[in-house]
């Protein structure tokens, strides 16, 4: 991609993010776009890029902060670690905005953890996967469900004591719920119906 298109869509993208004209043009990140910005009216385009990018990033990581604000209680009995929300920028994995959660039972080996993925090209293939019913017929375990009326995708091994839900939100996000050291899938999918899908649809409109 030609130098000068990059920054324009660099730009593009930070400026749709943070409009000028808001209370945000006085944030740190709105001085990032600014400066980029002069630095491509004076043609410094490789500064420009390396400005613009780092505004982008700060965009992505005030993203994933409030990502990591949307998982659910424990529940009864259960305890839950500190949630973590992270990106990654385009040159790694394709890019994208990620954040997770692990819950757990003292003196058991039952655990939980819940992670979301949004905004990734590379999640644009996997979707693909979860969206086909195709791909999971007739594989042992599995099962299409709905959790909230949303589709899901359910495997579980009593054997393993160990199952996976996938639900995948506005065919931007896929929302992960790992299980272990359980018998039944019951607690799984309880923790699957406690998350607030109106606020992930929320944080996809944001």
């Amino acid at each position: 991609m030609r130098v000068k298109t990059m920054v324009n869509l660099i730009a593009a993208f930070a400026l749709v993010v943070v409009p000028f004209g808001t209370s945000a043009m006085g944030d740190e990140i709105a001085d990032q776009i600014r400066e980029g910005l002069g630095l491509y009216e004076k043609g410094n385009y490789s500064e420009a890029v390396r400005s613009l990018s780092f505004a982008v990033g700060q965009i992505q990581q005030k993203q994933a902060s409030g990502l990591k604000d949307i998982f659910p209680d424990p529940l009864e009995g259960w305890k839950a670690e500190e949630s973590t929300g992270d990106f990654t920028s385009a040159s790694f994995l394709g890019g994208g905005i990620s954040a997770s959660k692990h819950y757990y039972m003292d003196d058991s080996d039952r655990a939980v953890d819940i992670e979301i993925v949004t905004d990734s090209p590379l999640l644009q293939s996997v979707l693909m996967f979860y969206n086909n019913p195709a791909f999971h017929a007739g594989q042992p375990g599995t099962k299409l469900v709905k959790i909230k009326n949303r589709n899901a995708i359910q495997r579980f091994s009593s054997q393993d004591r160990e199952g996976e839900m996938s639900i995948v939100i506005g065919n931007r996000m896929l929302v992960s719920i790992k299980a272990r050291g359980m018998d039944k899938p019951d607690e799984m999918v309880a923790f699957a119906n406690a998350i607030s899908y109106d606020r992930l649809e929320k944080f996809l409109q944001n």
